[in-house]
């Protein structure tokens, strides 16, 4: 839970960005903050071996490659949990495979509230990470080839038992009394 609290934030920032420029993007400053950190080694490293002849040159090698090291260091911790939070957004884009997926089966975290994990959703859908794919009433995504219809699959604030057919999905109906089916009710609340 620890490691949840430290990294949501990154998780958030990347599923707000197309995730493939985004990935490049900080795995570009990542080559290059270990560039920086192996110049400004090389750099403090030098000044310190040569400082014994020339004691100015150590001085500036040391005011000019620290600072570097220090801030290529910190910068380079940045990108890495930039990248580790683009790594968990295509986690959770990998279990959204199939064409109607259910919020409930998206580990995320082993995290009891979902609330994080749906906007986390919002905003994968919103940046065009997941492009065929929308949100029905924060219980399940659907690939967006599919026509829905609100008023038939939400009654009484309750989902209804649904299937799909020819790119539409349609609630399913008690067959002896053709009322709508729930969602976690295996008998009609009508009939039984």
């Amino acid at each position: 839970m620890l490691y949840f609290s430290k990294i949501i934030h990154y998780i958030e920032k990347a599923a707000t960005y197309p995730l493939k420029s985004y990935i490049s993007y900080y795995r570009k400053w990542n080559l290059i903050n270990i560039v920086l950190i192996i110049i400004s080694s090389i750099g403090i490293l030098s000044s310190v071996l040569f400082g014994a002849l020339m004691d100015l040159m150590a001085l500036f090698g040391l005011i000019l490659f620290f600072p570097l090291l220090i801030g290529s260091i910190l910068t380079l911790c940045y990108t890495q949990l930039c990248l580790i939070g683009a790594k968990e957004c295509k986690k959770i884009i990998q279990q959204i495979n199939q064409d109607i997926v259910f919020v409930d089966h998206i580990q995320f975290f082993h995290v009891d509230n979902q609330s994080y994990l749906l906007h986390i959703l919002k905003e994968l859908i919103r940046s065009k990470n997941l492009v065929h794919y929308q949100l029905f009433k924060n219980v399940f995504l659907y690939n967006t080839k599919y026509t829905i219809n609100e008023k038939e699959l939400w009654v009484d604030g309750k989902l209804v038992q649904f299937d799909v057919y020819d790119d539409q999905i349609v609630p399913k109906h008690c067959p002896h009394c053709h009322h709508v089916l729930f969602y976690n009710e295996k008998k009609c609340h009508y009939c039984s």
